[in-house]
């Protein structure tokens, strides 16, 4: 199960900004940038809830401040306790005027001498954690060839690390062993079950380089080595522009959360709120129960906005795909609820999206009933999902991780795609024989070694037998275009002569896709002249953009799209 520390920690910085956070009018907290006229959040001045509550009301579109202890965690302020006195180094960073972009923050660990390291104990075998979560705590295959993991951790220097702390999991079913580096840095594991490992280390004043991804077949001796860094025990900080919080799979939220229902919104009232973000409690009556079991045919839901903007307070009768976690309290005879996700929570669906939601999430909660179901199950669900252009939004995006995973895993290896994707299939033939079950997080890698033929051949067909053009439909072929070659970019085309024009910048999308994908001078100059006059729209306001400023060149940009799409559809039909 995905904790909210562990989502979080997803938090990460990408783009650079000159505006320095002492230069802010604000307080330790939040302050404002007046170059960008949006406020800056310190989340090391935060407690986790709080994170998620402003990242939930802001749906992500938000800028950040953000730090990170020697080992890369994220820090936040623990509940009732004062917020850290941090010495902070960092580079700002500036976000776009035009745009809401939203910016990772991925921190590097800088190098300073370390402190001699601790007397070390003796090297010592890896063994299962026993404080592993109730999730590990699952019967252990068979280990009766049971495969060896040894190496040795050494410093910049090549000198040996004692005393590390040094943890191996099975990307198969999330089982984890570890082991401790003796006086010459190494460590060793016995009786491992088939699998694909990871190895992570960890010791004070250093910041060790794991390794994943190690196939690890029955019987087999693995050597590996890792290398550490000796770092300073000062946290480092940096500020992303507007942030975001990497969306967690359907079928994860689905797990993670306690109770997911269909449901029709009542009456909605304003609890609590401060300066960033306002807090509502909604009555939710049931319609449908897909997972868990409602306590009554109404219930309480408490749920984060922006205070800044005008409400988006359900209207009594919407109706809500919502998916849910106990909030810990009750009110009269009401079961209290609050949102299992950032993103997901409380989503507003037509009905015939929630029709289709419900009968994907029935067949996820089918899949599910036995426990952690084989990842060709997985995959097949996966395909069914993206085939249904309803919630094909919501299984594109894991389908592409998954194969670019296997691809990845391939590189490493050194092999093909094709063959990594034999061989991994090998070892969970044998991870399966030897009486092993698979873990919820399982790794992408693993979910891309079962896509078959069969399977290419219903998505390809997807995306043909779709008539109207979305976002998703984007992802779809992305997904498809490595297999399905010209075919795809010829369906693509036939859409986009085919739809409406959107309203949505979505047609300036495909113009940019197909004039890259066909290469085609005319395309390429026709996308280049539009390019150039909303560039134009732009630099001629001086200054700040004020808000009716912004408007009218975003009515300009519109008519020039339009426009470019107009003139691309003719080419391209003088082009047959």
């Amino acid at each position: 199960m995905t904790t909210m520390n562990e989502k979080l920690s997803r938090l990460a910085i990408g783009s650079p900004c000159p505006k320095s956070w002492d230069g802010m009018q604000g307080d330790a907290r939040r302050r404002h940038c007046r170059e960008c006229d949006r406020y800056v959040h310190d989340l090391g001045q935060m407690t986790p809830r709080e994170i998620e509550a402003l990242v939930e009301a802001s749906r992500g579109h938000l800028c950040a401040r953000i730090t990170r202890d020697p080992q890369g965690r994220l820090v936040t302020l623990e509940p009732g306790l004062p917020a850290p006195a941090t010495a902070y180094a960092c580079g700002p960073w500036r976000a776009s005027p035009v745009a809401a972009a939203v910016v990772t923050t991925l921190l590097g660990i800088g190098s300073a001498a370390a402190a001699p390291p601790a007397p070390a104990p003796p090297a010592a075998t890896g063994t299962s954690d026993p404080g592993a979560k109730p999730d590990n705590a699952r019967p252990r295959p068979a280990a009766t060839a049971g495969a060896g993991l040894r190496g040795q951790i050494v410093d910049e220097k090549g000198a040996p690390v004692a005393g590390a702390e040094v943890m191996a999991r099975n990307g198969f079913d999330g089982q984890e062993h570890s082991a401790v580096t003796g006086a010459d840095g190494r460590f060793e594991f016995d009786g491992l079950a088939a699998g694909v490992y990871d190895l992570q280390g960890q010791r004070d004043r250093f910041a060790v380089n794991g390794q994943s991804d190690i196939l690890v077949h029955p019987g087999e001796e693995r050597e590996v080595g890792l290398q550490a860094t000796a770092v300073s025990g000062q946290e480092r900080m940096a500020m992303g522009g507007a942030m975001l919080v990497v969306s967690e799979p359907l079928r994860q939220v689905f797990r993670d959360s306690e109770l997911v229902i269909l449901a029709k919104a009542g009456a909605s009232v304003a609890v609590d709120r401060n300066e960033d973000y306002g807090e509502v409690a909604t009555e939710l009556v049931v319609t449908s129960t897909l997972k868990g079991r409602a306590p009554g045919r109404s219930i309480r839901v408490y749920h984060s906005e922006p205070v800044d903007e005008k409400t988006e307070r359900l209207a009594p009768g919407t109706q809500v795909l919502a998916f849910l976690k106990p909030r810990g309290e009750e009110t009269g005879r009401t079961a209290v609820y609050e949102s299992a996700d950032y993103h997901f929570g409380l989503k507003i669906l037509p009905a015939a999206e929630l029709e289709a939601y419900g009968e994907r999430l029935t067949a996820l909660a089918r899949l599910l009933r036995h426990g952690d179901p084989h990842p060709a199950d997985v995959m097949e669900w996966l395909v069914a999902t993206a085939e249904e252009p309803l919630t094909r939004q919501e299984a594109t995006g894991e389908l592409r991780s998954a194969l670019a995973a296997l691809a990845t895993f391939a590189e490493t290896h050194g092999t093909t795609t094709d063959q990594a994707a034999q061989d991994l299939r090998a070892v969970v033939d044998r991870f399966v024989a030897e009486g092993g079950s698979f873990d919820s997080d399982a790794k992408p890698a693993l979910l891309g070694a079962f896509l078959t033929e069969a399977q290419k051949k219903r998505l390809s067909e997807a995306f043909r037998a779709t008539p109207r053009l979305t976002e998703a439909d984007l992802g779809l072929f992305a997904l498809i275009r490595p297999w399905a070659g010209d075919a795809a970019v010829a369906a693509l085309t036939r859409k986009l002569q085919a739809a409406e024009p959107s309203e949505d910048g979505l047609d300036r999308q495909v113009v940019n896709l197909l004039a890259t994908e066909l290469d085609d001078a005319e395309l390429k100059a026709l996308l280049n002249e539009a390019n150039a006059k909303i560039e134009g729209y732009w630099s001629a306001v001086s200054g700040e953009p004020t808000e009716e400023d912004a408007k009218l060149v975003e009515e300009k940009s519109a008519a020039t799209v339009k426009e470019l799409r107009r003139r691309f559809v003719q080419a391209l039909i003088g082009r047959r």
